[in-house]
């Protein structure tokens, strides 16, 4: 691999550290690995020589097979964890840095070939394969205790954002849910009763376990929040754009850079997907029949100006609210204030309130204008990059992207790829490919209330 358009480059290792033990770690041959965000589980692949295993501190009897299976810390149910850090060198500044944590699904010993392969997910892998029922006691539970709830049930530790109101963190689990689409997410199968005066606990049905991964994600978006598992078992819980562990400095990919240009990025494979007509200029409706409170079906329209550009950004914003009678709803009232000539997205909740409906059609406008620029790219390898990471685009020379660089076109990294193999020669040495997202920004009307949209990957 060459490391081109920079001013020197390092050598290129990667070791992984197993069950806590201490240095020396395993060298590694290769890695595979794919950081998560919004909703995703983090997974990764990697091969050492398993003769190289003896001279790290895996010689008999203290061997790998019996370590893993009488030592390892186990969850409240009973089950175990696996615990395993992959390091990297990194291409630029030549330090080791940790590039992966958490747990390990599977060892695979190929003897004839002398290779170990170990794959596994990152820390919300636990989580995702916790399922209970969603009682009463959970219902009654505030987001905040909720969410820690289940954090901590499997060995993490929540790290609510400063920024996140006590409003947030303090509404009702059972209420956050009442204004949740019931066709949408794995909430789909829990009966609500409705009484006069609102919410009945008393005659809900919950039939079937729930997902908790799955179910902390949908309740985090309906409020504006994202959940991020961090290396240190750390899971960040808040608006996107506010994690501590995510450097707010923009990190700039510099296209069509030459041989020995100092001091920047230079990106590879570069492209970029622009769907103006379908995310750059759009409305957005929501619909939701309330009838526990009043006998009303209350809609909102959030749309995007036709002049919605990266180089004239405006601001999402709310056009209009009105009441529908519960005889039309859904009917005649659904053809009011179409815009025309530009994509119109409908979305039906139950139970929304108003105040619901305007974040949450605030958030599916600022989900679809994401859309607008997808960009994708591969840079030499480097382990301080992270997903929630913000992204600018450079050119050398000016010009040549065609108006799609410069901060006037935010962008959020989505998902990251670490690729390393000791091998050389295609594909060979410390890749990292990245994918980016348009980061419209936020109406100050909305700040603090609701974030830029959240999306499952």
């Amino acid at each position: 691999m060459i490391a081109y358009a920079s001013e020197s480059t390092s050598v290129i290792r990667a070791w992984a550290q197993i069950n806590n033990q201490p240095a020396p770690f395993v060298p590694l041959e290769t890695f595979n690995i794919t950081l998560a965000a919004y909703g995703s589980v983090g997974h990764f692949s990697c091969t050492t020589a398993i003769s190289a295993l003896a001279s790290h501190g895996w010689a008999s009897p203290n061997n790998l097979r019996h370590m893993i299976e009488s030592a390892q810390p186990s969850f409240s149910d009973g089950s175990p964890s696996y615990p395993i850090k992959l390091y990297a060198v990194g291409a630029y500044d030549g330090l080791q840095h940790i590039v992966f944590a958490g747990d390990i699904d599977e060892l695979s010993w190929d003897f004839d070939r002398d290779e170990l392969k170990i794959t596994g997910r990152d820390y919300g892998g636990r989580m995702r394969d916790w399922k209970a029922i969603v009682t009463p006691k959970w219902i009654n539970m505030d987001y905040a205790a909720f969410a820690s709830q289940i954090i901590s049930q499997v060995g993490l530790t929540p790290q609510f954002a400063s920024q996140a109101t006590s409003k947030q963190l303090g509404q009702n689990l059972g209420q956050i849910l009442y204004g949740i689409d019931n066709e949408a997410g794995s909430i789909d199968r829990v009966n609500f009763g409705y009484t006069h005066s609102g919410f009945s606990y008393e005659t809900s049905v919950f039939s079937q376990a729930e997902n908790m991964w799955e179910l902390l994600n949908l309740v985090s978006r309906a409020i504006g929040f994202i959940v991020t598992v961090h290396f240190d078992k750390t899971v960040y819980v808040g608006p996107p754009g506010a994690d501590p562990q995510v450097n707010v400095t923009p990190r700039v990919f510099t296209w069509f850079a030459t041989e020995g240009t100092p001091n920047v990025t230079p990106v590879r494979h570069l492209n970029i997907t622009h769907g103006p007509r379908q995310y750059g200029t759009f409305s957005v409706r929501g619909f939701s029949y309330h009838s526990p409170t009043v006998q009303l079906a209350n809609a909102a329209i959030t749309g995007i100006p036709p002049s919605y550009s990266y180089k004239n950004p405006q601001q999402a914003v709310l056009l209009a609210r009105q009441p529908l009678t519960a005889g039309i709803y859904k009917t005649e009232n659904i053809a009011a204030n179409i815009q025309a000539g530009k994509p119109n997205y409908f979305f039906y909740f139950n139970g929304a309130t108003s105040p619901q409906i305007e974040r949450d059609m605030l958030a599916e406008a600022f989900n679809i204008a994401r859309h607008l620029y997808i960009v994708e790219g591969e840079i030499d390898g480097d382990p301080t990059l992270v997903p929630t990471t913000q992204l600018t685009l450079d050119v050398r020379p000016p010009g040549e992207l065609q108006g799609y660089s410069g901060s006037s076109m935010p962008l959020d990294i989505a998902s990251v790829e670490h690729h390393f193999d000791m091998s050389g020669g295609d594909g060979g040495g410390f890749l990292t490919t990245f994918k980016a997202w348009y980061a419209p920004p936020i109406n100050a009307q909305f700040a603090g209330q609701v974030g830029p949209p959240v999306q499952t990957s």
